[in-house]
């Protein structure tokens, strides 16, 4: 019984920060603030802030326009296979599909497009941007 409720538990923090993973048009400071339960390292890209954020199953990368401040790209990169999948299964249900690589969403600010796409050396993940 405790091994379940450590499952549950475990795929309800997977869950909240993967559902949480687009943060397009929010500032450094609001998306700093909603992930400060999880390491956090702050680098600087021509200019841009980059904040990465390490959970447990996942790495979310967030870039911040340098002009105005506003998250323009977030990564996402599951740590293992099955959060691939697991993210594939959602983005199905919950988003437009485009193709097998590819998902819009409509939300009430920005049409914000999904791609799969993965590295050189295989690593898997999803980048969310405004089309």
């Amino acid at each position: 019984m405790k091994k379940l409720l450590l499952i549950l538990f475990v795929a309800l923090i997977c869950t909240t920060c993967f559902g949480q993973a687009a943060r397009i048009g929010f500032t450094y400071n609001e998306v700093k603030t909603e992930y400060s339960g999880f390491k956090q390292t702050l680098d600087y890209v021509d200019g841009e802030k980059v904040l990465t954020v390490q959970g447990e199953d996942v790495t979310c990368i967030y870039y911040f326009d340098k002009d105005n401040g506003m998250c323009y790209l977030s990564l996402v990169v599951p740590h293992r296979e099955g959060g691939v999948h697991y993210l594939i299964e959602k983005y199905n249900s919950k988003y437009v599909i485009v193709d097998n690589y590819n998902w819009k969403w409509y939300n009430s600010n920005y049409v914000i497009g999904i791609t799969l796409d993965s590295t050189d050396d295989g690593i898997m993940f999803f980048s969310f941007y405004v089309l």
